[in-house]
């Protein structure tokens, strides 16, 4: 199915509109490198933050299958998927408690799932879903954090998962009226303030990079979108659509015991990846690598332009992955080495802070400039 929120202080993840604009979100997505990659017992004493509590959502169930195919069942194949992170997790670490939102076929309304998680004062919340697609067969996974939707294929994403809500009873005082096939119902999803987005995307990123990794998977990255289940939770929570049902070969793969259980040996060996993240106090700081969510697509920060190279000088020394191209008579810098529209938003943030007011973002797709605003 297609569906469809470090630590700040212990406010409302979802804060009303204020007069600052809720564009610039802070991202954060330097990383600790982690230590060791065991997965049993890897317990660590010499921290001030533990992770005590984890919710594990099994996407859709009972009336609601999410999306069919001729291959599997999504609800079917989420709970399979998040039984078995569960147990790897219960295995690995004694200590967490894994709560489910439900462990076998039952209907679960979406605000009942985040009502689980708030109650239980969690420190993650992990959805599992599968995908489908009316556009042919496409074949790969995505991750979801809350946010607004930026392209045109993230809202039909977010539209398929929220459908669940017409299927509870009086969705609509539930909801505030919200209306899940209408446009213009997401507006509301730019006035809302994720307080953990930076952990949200954090774990968002291990995700995908373990589930190319580990199980050969495809990513399309880490993207933002208006789910409900995501907006009504207070704590990093993340939408994984774990692969396309209507693709008859991943299809396949997400249905059978072994695909499943390498999907959910993924996602687990990201979890220890952002557990040690989150928790260890000193670690060496390495940007998170990412796949990028288009081929072809590369972004940059344009810092500046002269009429000769400046480059060598005081101001330039401390810019990361500097480039500079000469066009014409004209020389243009560059900050390279960013995947993602999410990294290029948070690098741009740094560099005007830095010395470079008049900074902006551009994008190349297979070596030339292409509109940015198709690549959000």
């Amino acid at each position: 199915m297609r569906y469809l929120a470090i630590l700040l202080t212990p406010i409302l993840a979802l804060l009303p509109p204020t007069k600052q604009s809720n564009a610039n979100f802070n991202a954060t997505l330097t990383v600790p490198v982690s230590g060791d990659k065991g997965t049993t017992n890897v317990e660590n004493d010499a921290t001030e933050y533990h992770i005590k509590k984890v919710v594990i959502d099994a996407g859709h169930g009972g009336k609601d299958s999410g999306c069919e195919s001729s291959v599997g069942m999504e609800k079917k194949n989420t709970l399979a998927i998040a039984l078995k992170l569960g147990q790897k997790m219960k295995e690995a670490y004694p200590n967490i408690e894994i709560i489910y939102t439900r462990d076998k076929d039952e209907f679960i309304e979406l605000h009942r799932r985040a009502e689980i998680a708030n109650k239980a004062k969690v420190d993650l919340f992990i959805s599992i879903h599968c995908n489908s697609s009316d556009q042919g067969q496409p074949m790969g996974t995505e991750t979801y954090v809350l946010g607004t939707h930026r392209m045109e294929e993230n809202l039909i994403v977010a539209k398929r998962e929220n459908a669940s809500i017409l299927l509870e009873n009086d969705y609509q005082q539930q909801y505030d009226g919200f209306d899940p096939n209408t446009n213009e119902a997401y507006i509301i999803f730019s006035l809302y303030q994720n307080a953990y987005l930076d952990k949200s995307i954090l774990f968002g990123k291990f995700v995908e990079q373990s589930l190319k990794d580990n199980a050969g998977r495809r990513s399309f990255g880490v993207k933002q979108a208006g789910f409900v289940v995501l907006r009504q939770t207070a704590m990093p929570s993340v939408l994984i659509e774990t692969g396309f049902l209507n693709n008859m070969t991943e299809g396949a793969f997400i249905s059978s015991e072994g695909g499943q259980e390498t999907i959910s040996e993924s996602i687990f060996l990201a979890f220890v990846k952002y557990k040690a993240a989150v928790e260890t106090k000193e670690l060496k700081m390495a940007k998170a690598t990412l796949v990028p969510n288009t081929d072809g697509v590369v972004y940059k920060i344009q810092l500046a332009t002269s009429s000769k190279d400046v480059s060598q000088t005081a101001k330039w020394k401390n810019v990361e992955e500097l480039e500079v191209t000469r066009e014409g008579n004209i020389y243009k810098y560059f900050k390279t080495g960013i995947d993602t529209y999410i990294d290029a938003s948070t690098a741009l943030k740094k560099m005007r802070a830095s010395g470079f007011p008049d900074a902006f973002i551009v994008v190349y797709k297979n070596g030339k400039r292409v509109n940015l605003d198709d690549y959000k």
